[in-house]
């Protein structure tokens, strides 16, 4: 707007006209911005009804139980998440849910931690099943060598 502003006063015409439609552009994307993240603050992930053609898993209403399980550790712990809301908001099969569980992070902010941080706990902790399910978690996903191998030493404590 000042810059608009200042283009105006020196008449300087096709400024102020770029800087105006830039403006009224950049207006445009916020308020669709804002929206945007209205919605999703009103109705948290975990919440939101998953439909089936949303799902990472093609035909997933059609498979058994073993051939879901069978799918389930190629997925992000993300996927994992939209898996699971579905299967609890409909058929709530105990054998992929717990399926889930088994794969799923070793605890909440996991993802969100570096490796010394992860270490940190583990020796915090020093819980030889978590430990167990950290070097699991890593061995699928992230393989991080130094992670497992300070998972594997708490795990035979």
């Amino acid at each position: 707007r000042t810059g608009e502003r200042i283009a105006q006063r020196a008449d300087d015409v096709y400024d102020a006209e770029l800087l105006g439609t830039i403006r009224a552009d950049s207006e445009a994307f916020l308020d669709t911005l804002d929206r945007g993240l209205e919605d999703a603050a009103g109705a948290p992930a975990a919440e939101r009804p998953v439909a089936a053609d949303e799902l990472p898993i093609s035909d997933y209403e059609q498979l058994t139980d073993d051939q879901i399980a069978a799918r389930l550790p190629g997925l992000s712990p993300a996927q994992l998440s939209q898996v699971e809301a579905f299967e609890r908001a409909n058929a709530g099969r105990a054998a992929v849910l717990d399926q889930i569980a088994a794969l799923s992070h070793p605890w909440p902010d996991y993802d969100d931690m570096n490796v010394n941080e992860i270490r940190a706990r583990l020796r915090k902790d020093a819980d030889p099943a978590l430990a167990i399910r950290v070097m699991d978690y890593e061995r699928r996903h992230q393989a991080r060598s130094t992670v497992i191998t300070a998972a594997m030493r708490l795990s035979t404590v």
